[in-house]
This record gives C-alpha cells, sequence and structure tokens, in this order.
C-alpha cells in the first residue's frame, strides 16, 4: 500500500523541486503568510500603515513569485517599487493644522459628573486635562466617562476626572515643523496628539486626518 504523504511534507518536497529546476528563482508563496506580512513592513518602513495596503502589497507580491516560475531560467525580475511616504508641505508649522482648538480643557480635579456635563454641553468626545499650571497631562473620553458610570453608578460622585483619564499623552508646539506632528502618527503611534503654545499651555488638539486634509490641499 503506498504510504500516504502529508500536505506539509508535500510541500517541503515540491518546494526542492523547484528550486533545483528553478535555483535563481524565490520560492513562491500563494496567499498571504507571516513572511509576506514582514516584507511589506520593511518596505513601508511604517509598522502602523494601514493593513489592507500591507495585504494588498503582500498578495502581489505572492502573485509576481508564482508568474515568475514559469519565465526562463536566470531571468531576474525588476525590483518591487518601494511606496514613498507623501511629502510634508514644505515650511509648515503643526499650528497651519491645528483643526479643533475648540477641544474642552479642564482641571484634572473636576468632579466627573461635571466633566460629563462639559462633553454633553459641548458635543466633544474628549477632553484636555490639566494640572493646578495649566499644563496638560493626560486626555479623558466620553467612554471613559460612560464606561465609569456603568461600574461604579451613582458612586461616580465621589470621583474626578483623573481618576479614570488616560495618561502618557502625546504632546508637540504649535511652532514645531509638521514633519514632527508626522512622526508622531506614523512612528510612535499617536491617534491625538496636544499642541501646546510656548509657555506649554494648551492651543488645541490634532488629529491624523487634519494632517491629510492638508495634503490634500
Amino acid at each position: 500500500m503506498a504510504q500516504m504523504t502529508s500536505s506539509a511534507t508535500w510541500g517541503q518536497s515540491a518546494e526542492r523541486v523547484v528550486e533545483a529546476r528553478h535555483p535563481r528563482i524565490r520560492i513562491a508563496h500563494v496567499g498571504i503568510d507571516a513572511r509576506g506580512v514582514d516584507d511589506v513592513e520593511v518596505a513601508f518602513h511604517c509598522p502602523t500603515c494601514d493593513t489592507e495596503l500591507i495585504l494588498g502589497q503582500a498578495e502581489d507580491r505572492a502573485l509576481s513569485s508564482l508568474l515568475a516560475l514559469g519565465r526562463p531560467r536566470g531571468f531576474r525580475p525588476e525590483p518591487a517599487v518601494v511606496p514613498r511616504r507623501a511629502p510634508v508641505v514644505q515650511g509648515d508649522t503643526v499650528a497651519a493644522v491645528l483643526a479643533d482648538p475648540d477641544v474642552p480643557v479642564v482641571s484634572g480635579d473636576v468632579p466627573l459628573a461635571e466633566l460629563a456635563n462639559v462633553l454633553a454641553d459641548r458635543g466633544a468626545d474628549l477632553a484636555i486635562l490639566v494640572d493646578r499650571d495649566a499644563q496638560p497631562f493626560a486626555l479623558c473620553s466620553a467612554c471613559d466617562v460612560l464606561r465609569t458610570a456603568q461600574r461604579f453608578g451613582e458612586r461616580m460622585t465621589a470621583l474626578s476626572a483623573r481618576h479614570v483619564a488616560r495618561s502618557g499623552i502625546f504632546t508637540v508646539r504649535g511652532d514645531a515643523p509638521l514633519s514632527a506632528l508626522v512622526s508622531l502618527f506614523c512612528e510612535e503611534g499617536a491617534t491625538n496628539v496636544v499642541v501646546r503654545g510656548d509657555d506649554g499651555r494648551v492651543l488645541g488638539l490634532v488629529r491624523a486626518h487634519d494632517v491629510l486634509r492638508r495634503l490634500a490641499g
């Protein structure tokens, strides 16, 4: 009786046959695998880039490798084109994209119920918390307030905004080059960046789509 061969063993045998026939051509991997995604992340130089772009580029590379197997021995495909980052507008500063200067700025000691009223009245999804010197130190979103209210109920009246705030915020000066802001979004993983003035006080809040809007003109 013929011995059954596992799919893994068969796949390894197939790769050896291809390597023997096409020694200069990289083995094709059809579909998306971890190596393909890693290769694309390196090519993009941006671990936080859009997932769909990563998967789409990895699929293109897998298909190109598969098609290359039918080409003559010694054929060397053109190197993959690495997409370049969109250039930021030269001379622009962070202040040029400050689209949300009216974000609520409240003391970290304000009662949580009062913060809820501020967010509701202003129609805002988050607030910037500042210390006694008016320096920003945290963000508190509407979801943070709702989550606390659901957990503590009426007892939330004993809590202040700082009890539920998210620390470790990203800040940047308003006169900093726009490239500094892009680095925070693309390389540090920031989603909201607090913009400060020369004295450290809050000027407003910037999100990634504010920069995209500027680049789009």
